[in-house]
């Protein structure tokens, strides 16, 4: 073991005493943890006036078609290292919102994929932490995607948390430290990550660390299922969940909805709701019901809800 991989550990370690005394604190004081404030979250919001349960049949269907579909699965693994964590971090802390005004209008020209493409380019051009932070950031001002500034304010909590402590928290990812904790640590040590209620770019870093390199095969069943726009479209269009008539004309017309309505967390929310409950049916994890229904995307035809935010 090399000095400077030693120092990361003996870091990690000290991260982890604290982080593990914070959880400890909260619990003693009747707080609850990030997981724990999600999970609430989701269940105070579910029903609502706005959104409610599709029929039973419509949901077993569904949980049947998942339970085969992860059962002819065979992933296939990357070897982690700490500079794909890295990239694979970098990339969640800017991946969202990519239309503008409308779902068909896309100023840079594409979404998620085009933005791994240049992430993906910039760990292969450069090689330190700082240049790779540096053509991040020119790589998405240029790009034109909406919302830069804000994408540029998360590429620079990087810097401000300084390269030493991402790397002991990504050390501790690699060692697969307790994935509650990890979870607490990431919102606190990159904040953009904790913006959003539901906590969706966070909880999909983790997934995404379960899906590429099997990093928390077991804990990552601890988490919900990331929620954004296409997983309540494809529930809705499935008919595991009913929309009011006011809430759904207004995603008919293309209307936006404001980012912490009340309309947008009872979407969230009951989507949240609705993939626990088809991971418990399927006996699977809800990352998996995640993935599946993810699949369905290009055949759950007709608009998706509409909001302008960083957090997904």
């Amino acid at each position: 073991m090399d000095a400077e991989y030693r120092h990361l550990c003996i870091g990690c370690a000290a991260r982890w005493i604290e982080a593990r005394a914070t959880h400890d604190d909260l619990a003693a004081q009747g707080k609850l943890t990030t997981l724990q404030t999600v999970r609430h979250r989701a269940a105070s919001h579910f029903p609502s006036t706005s959104v409610r349960s599709g029929p039973e049949h419509a949901v077993n269907a569904m949980a049947a078609e998942i339970r085969r579909w992860i059962e002819t699965r065979r992933p296939r693994y990357e070897l982690p290292n700490p500079e794909l964590l890295l990239r694979e971090l970098i990339f969640n802390s800017v991946n969202y919102c990519y239309w503008e005004g409308r779902a068909d209008h896309k100023p840079a020209g594409g979404g998620a994929s085009l933005m791994y493409r240049l992430i993906d380019g910039v760990f292969r051009e450069h090689s330190t932490f700082a240049s790779r932070l540096d053509a991040a950031r020119r790589q998405v001002a240029l790009a034109g995607f909406p919302l830069a500034g804000d994408r540029l304010h998360c590429l620079d909590e990087f810097e401000q948390a300084r390269e030493t402590a991402i790397r002991e928290f990504l050390s501790a990812i690699d060692a697969e430290m307790n994935i509650e904790f990890m979870l607490d640590w990431l919102t606190t040590l990159l904040p953009g990550f904790g913006h959003d209620p539901f906590r969706k770019r966070a909880v999909l870093f983790f997934h995404c660390c379960r899906w590429r390199f099997g990093l928390y095969r077991q804990a990552i069943a601890l988490l919900p299922a990331p929620i954004d726009y296409h997983i309540p479209n494809i529930l809705h269009r499935h008919g595991l969940l009913e929309y009011a008539p006011d809430l759904d004309g207004i995603i008919q017309r293309g209307e936006s909805i404001t980012s912490g309505s009340e309309r947008e967390w009872a979407i969230r929310a009951a989507a949240m709701c609705r993939c626990q409950d088809l991971a418990a049916r399927a006996r699977v994890t809800e990352g998996d019901v995640d993935a599946c229904l993810f699949r369905l995307r290009k055949t759950a035809c007709g608009p998706h809800h509409l909001t302008v935010t960083i957090d997904y």
